[in-house]
């Protein structure tokens, strides 16, 4: 159940820090670090 979360956070993740890259959003960063936590 853990890695079926870790993967599903994994390919939730790259796309978003993906368009980071284009669009720099501190906002959305800090609800990412905060959801990882």
């Amino acid at each position: 159940m853990v890695k079926a979360y870790h993967f599903i956070l994994l390919v939730f993740f790259f796309p978003l820090y993906f368009l980071q890259l284009y669009v720099p959003c501190i906002c959305v960063r800090a609800d990412m670090f905060l959801f990882v936590c």
